[in-house]
């Protein structure tokens, strides 16, 4: 449900031209706000703004306002009024900010003028891993239009770009409003978690609010345990001797995994990062390859069904890391075993309250964070000795289980990934394999939850299709497009050709074929790829190449120049959109890549599909049903079904 009280805005800013668009959610009226050298009217968006203040609830929502916009606004809120070059100095202050030194522009919200709500750190789209910008979002929500700046950073703009402008403008705030539309569910969750806390969790990521979770149990348990936000109690290591990690009861038969085992002993690591990259072993038919994020290995390129004699089946530990350290007493030095009591009470209350319980989800995240922030210097559960306990047991003991159920007669293991096992084995050997399971989670003091699958389809460790003996399908890596509009959650993820998935899905599951249901689809965005480079390259649609003398080259041993390749003509798009592939009328997509440094005036044209022509899509009306290659879509998935064996 939209709330009453929430306006959502944008702001543009050029060196003679400054706008701000705002539109209350609720009921849609629009304000817009020009400075520049036509019209002044920042006076009236600065008493726009201190009015919206004096009402109790009021909010202004954003993408990446509590990094920009806003900072910017509440700068100029100092003054009685300001011109377009006194809000673009101000702009270019916070936008050349160092990364590492972005923090310094932020206003607390305890300073703010009206209450922010930030879309992008709702999602935690402001972590490396899942950066997303809105032009991403807008592809996500499939909007009609998808645009992107319509001039460079930094342009001087005529009286006649201004409109056009105050139009991009107007477009970022509809697509912000809808993705805050679609964010329902998250805002009102964090509105009952504020209330639940007695904090202010607005703009706090998933994580974050599950820290913030067990830090209220363990200062509800021991007051003070964890200390206090800016000067937490933590556990820093200069060195850490993995063998003060390993668990005792951990043993090996397999010569690989004593191999791995005693490497691990004779470490001592003086930071987590890549602590023990590369360190892989070859046995059980698998490779398994360990790391500082989990343990993975899998047979590539295989399916795998279950018949009459022979059965799929899958073993996962249940809530792993959590109950790793509940079970075993590991806990961060400076928590005691406080930390594992509150750790068990946390899930022990969870598992008692139903999915649809916002508890639940409260507390899932506050078992599931606690690891990764253990690694954290912002975290008081920060002990980076806790992390590798964790996940180095973690992966030792998957093998103990590997090695245990190798030993079984006709069993080969599938596939080994963080937190469970996959392996086809004869039905009548399916008793033992829970005894060795049984024997295990007795050892260990974790639970195992078993799963029979009808097939089990893998490209590689990563992407998958599996079908368990209920018919429900699971999807991961380049299977899976049950992400973005419609599914609420996964904007971060590639939205590109979801048909190509669409179709392999329906030939493994329903034995359909991929040109069928290629044929079958009447969803333009199915077919749409999404384009994205960086802010240091170009895109170009058309154009050739054409060879050039690199005089910078020596030249080859007959004294010949070396040639290089060189772009030119094309028509310039822009760095995030969507194309499609045509069987006529297209043409090449080309990237054109920054020089390197040894190379400053080459830029290195690479073609984004080779061989295939393309036609741009930013504008859903210029997709023509008639120019569509559906070919290429059905030869794209019939390769991704070959991928995995058949």
């Amino acid at each position: 449900m939209t709330n009453w009280n929430d306006f959502v805005y944008d702001l543009e800013c050029y060196p003679n031209v400054f706008s701000a668009v705002i539109v209350h959610a609720a009921s849609g009226t629009e304000w817009i706000f020009e400075v520049s050298d036509r019209v002044n009217q920042s006076r009236q968006l600065l008493n726009f703004i201190h009015a919206l203040g004096q009402y109790p609830g009021n909010r202004m929502v954003g993408y990446n306002n509590i990094g920009y916009d806003y900072p910017l606004l509440h700068a100029l809120l100092r003054h009685d009024s300001f011109t377009a070059a006194d809000a673009y100095q101000i702009s270019m202050g916070i936008i050349e900010t160092p990364w590492n030194d972005r923090f310094r522009n932020t206003v607390w919200a305890s300073d703010m003028i009206v209450p922010q709500v930030d879309l992008f750190k709702i999602h935690h789209f402001d972590n490396q891993a899942r950066l997303t910008s809105l032009k991403q979002i807008e592809i996500a929500l499939q909007l009609g239009h998808v645009a992107d700046l319509p001039f460079p950073p930094g342009t001087v703009l005529t009286p006649e770009q201004i409109p056009q402008l105050l139009g991009y403008n107007r477009h970022d705030v509809a697509a912000t409003l809808q993705f805050y539309q679609q964010s329902a569910a998250a805002l009102a969750f964090r509105d009952e978690m504020s209330a639940a806390l007695d904090a202010d969790l607005t703009n706090a990521s998933d994580s974050s609010i599950g820290s913030k979770v067990f830090i209220s149990r363990l200062n509800a348990a021991q007051p003070g345990i964890c200390g206090k936000s800016g000067s937490w109690r933590q556990t820093p290591r200069a060195r850490i001797p993995l063998a003060d990690c390993i668990f005792s009861y951990v043993r090996f038969e397999t010569p690989e995994f004593n191999t791995v085992l005693a490497y691990l002993r004779a470490k001592t690591i003086t930071r987590t990062k890549g602590a023990f990259d590369d360190l892989t072993a070859t046995c059980h038919g698998l490779t398994f390859v360990f790391g500082t994020g989990g343990i993975h290995g899998a047979q590539d390129g295989t399916t795998w069904r279950s018949t009459a004699d022979r059965v799929v089946q899958g073993r996962d530990v249940r809530s792993y890391y959590p109950n790793l350290a509940i079970a075993n007493r590991v806990y961060p030095a400076h928590l005691s075993d406080v930390f594992c009591d509150i750790y068990k009470q946390v899930y022990d209350q969870r598992i008692s309250l139903p999915k649809s319980d916002p508890r639940n989800k409260a507390l899932k995240l506050a078992l599931n964070a606690t690891y990764g922030n253990s690694n954290s210097t912002f975290s008081p559960f920060y002990d980076p000795q806790y992390t590798m306990t964790i996940t180095i047991n973690g992966q030792l003991l998957l093998c103990m289980l590997a090695e245990r159920l190798a030993a079984i007669p006709s069993l080969e293991l599938i596939q080994v990934n963080t937190d469970g096992i996959e392996y086809i084995v004869d039905r009548d050997r399916v008793a033992e394999c829970d005894a060795v399971s049984a024997e295990w989670e007795k050892l260990t003091g974790l639970e195992l939850e078993s799963d029979d699958y009808a097939s089990f389809h893998q490209r590689d460790v990563n992407s998958y299709l599996c079908i368990d003996a209920r018919g429900t399908v699971k999807c991961k890596g380049a299977f899976e497009y049950q992400h973005g509009l419609g599914y609420g959650d996964g904007w971060h993820k590639n939205q590109s050709c979801k048909i190509v998935a669409m179709a392999a899905e329906a030939y493994l599951v329903r034995g359909v074929p991929v040109a069928e249901t290629v044929a079958a689809c009447t969803d333009a965005y199915a077919f749409m790829h999404t384009l994205k480079i960086q802010r240091s390259d170009r895109v170009m649609l058309g154009g050739v190449l054409s060879d050039y003398d690199c005089q910078r080259t020596p030249p080859d041993a007959k004294g010949r120049p070396f040639k290089r390749k060189v772009h030119s003509g094309g028509v310039a798009q822009q760095r995030t959109g969507r194309y499609y592939v045509t069987h006529t009328g297209g043409a090449t997509l080309w990237k054109i890549m920054a020089p390197l440094v040894k190379l400053p005036e080459h830029e290195r044209p690479r073609t984004i599909e080779k061989d295939h022509g393309v036609r741009m899509c930013n504008d859903l009306h210029h997709f023509d049903w008639a120019l569509l290659d559906r070919g290429f879509y059905a030869r794209a998935a019939w390769d991704l079904v070959l991928s995995t064996g058949g």
